[in-house]
């Protein structure tokens, strides 16, 4: 999947809504939080202030549950794929999840997140 530019999302919002710019004091916010998920009835226009509120309240939800992403069922397969070689940004840009939320399911059960240079040299010690 080659990503495309990341403001790719407002040309979709502004053209389907013949705007030329964001209006001021507005934000446009992906519903389900994946801003990869460029689809017009993803994308919505809220204000500045509504747009943070959204934000802080999934960081509350995802902070005071066990689980990073309950919909996220499929964790063996990551494990399999992580312990294979595969990266944590290349797991999430296939799975729908950022590359930071790959890293904090696998550091919650007790993988060591590989740099870069530790991908290249991968043996089961990588392991905590």
């Amino acid at each position: 999947m080659k990503r495309t530019g990341y403001y790719d999302y407002r040309k979709v919002f502004l053209s389907a809504n013949n705007l030329n710019y964001t209006p001021e004091g507005m934000d446009i916010h992906h519903k389900d939080f994946n801003h990869f998920n460029n689809d017009l009835d993803n994308l919505i226009l809220v204000t500045k202030i509504e747009h943070r509120r959204i934000h802080e309240q999934k960081k509350r939800e995802l902070k005071n549950s066990k689980c990073i992403r309950p919909d996220f069922l499929n964790w063996d397969k990551i494990y399999i794929e992580y312990l294979k070689g595969k990266s944590a940004r290349t797991l999430g840009k296939e799975l729908g999840y950022s590359k930071s939320t790959i890293d904090r399911m696998l550091r919650d059960r007790g993988f060591k997140i590989r740099t870069r240079s530790e991908a290249n040299t991968l043996d089961w010690k990588n392991r905590v």
